[in-house]
């Protein structure tokens, strides 16, 4: 469980161990508001147990960590070290960090920003107790495991197949060509526009010119909507005409649109 202890102070400060952090899952609702009862120092009227924690984001995780040490810290700089040993609410919030760094140990990291900010309370913990002893190899490979997963690069769902037959080039090898003419022309509009050639191959703008020429309903230069049960449920351009577009683009651009390179 990690639900905070209000009966008996906590461990002292910087000593031991952090308590284990519960794998259980199930529970599918949101933290519940706490009504009648005084605030908590870190959650507020959140109420954080049933593992309440383990179905929270990464980035919340890291706000209320960071939380929880400032508290502490200035708790120590208004009244003691000494007072801090003996104060209920001192034992909360120092408990709090732990139960927090816990969860974010076991909750799923989705991206590059999550693993950073794991990195961010483990190096905010160990500076404040001034060591890595309470850092676990379990913990550590666990977390390079999630990481690497959060970090890994996107890939194909499907094989790419052959891109020519011969020397001509299959509906694979004319589609990559074209991705080929796009990637660079991206990569020079990010020159340009924003003075990074990989900001506009990684950032996806949204235009409503764009977007409502590439909505299905727009057909022969007209939007016409239709009812929704024939409406094509399709985000993008049309996907049959895409060798067609392929072929314009490139042909405009004296840019061989049939033919393979011949290997050496």
């Amino acid at each position: 469980m990690l639900q905070i202890s209000t009966t008996k102070p906590a461990t002292v400060r910087g000593k031991g161990k952090p308590p284990p952090a519960s794998k259980k899952n199930g529970a599918k609702s949101p933290p519940i508001i706490v009504a009648g009862v005084p605030p908590h120092p870190i959650y507020g009227t959140l109420e954080m147990g049933d593992d309440t924690l383990l179905r929270q984001p990464v980035f919340m995780l890291n706000h209320w960590h960071k939380k929880a040490i400032d508290l502490q810290n200035q708790f120590i700089e208004e009244h003691s070290m000494e007072a801090a040993d003996t104060s209920l609410y001192y034992a909360v919030c120092y408990q709090a960090a732990w139960d927090v760094l816990n969860a974010a140990f076991v909750v799923k990291l989705n991206n590059g920003r999550d693993v950073a900010a794991l990195l961010q309370m483990i190096e905010r913990q160990s500076s404040d107790s001034g060591d890595f002893e309470w850092l676990e190899l379990e913990q550590m490979q666990r977390f390079a495991a999630s990481a690497m997963k959060a970090t890994a690069p996107e890939q194909p769902k499907k094989r790419l197949g052959p891109l020519a037959r011969g020397r001509k080039l299959t509906r694979a090898g004319l589609l990559f060509r074209y991705q080929s003419f796009l990637a660079q022309e991206l990569a020079t509009i990010g020159y340009e526009l924003y003075g990074n050639p990989q900001w506009a191959l990684s950032n996806i703008p949204f235009d409503d010119a764009v977007t409502k020429r590439c909505n299905a309903d727009f057909k022969d230069g007209k939007f016409r909507p239709r009812r929704r049960s024939r409406r094509k449920d399709d985000p993008f351009l049309d996907a049959g005409k895409l060798t067609a577009r392929a072929r314009s683009v490139l042909g405009a651009l004296k840019i061989d649109s049939q033919t393979a390179e011949e290997r050496t």
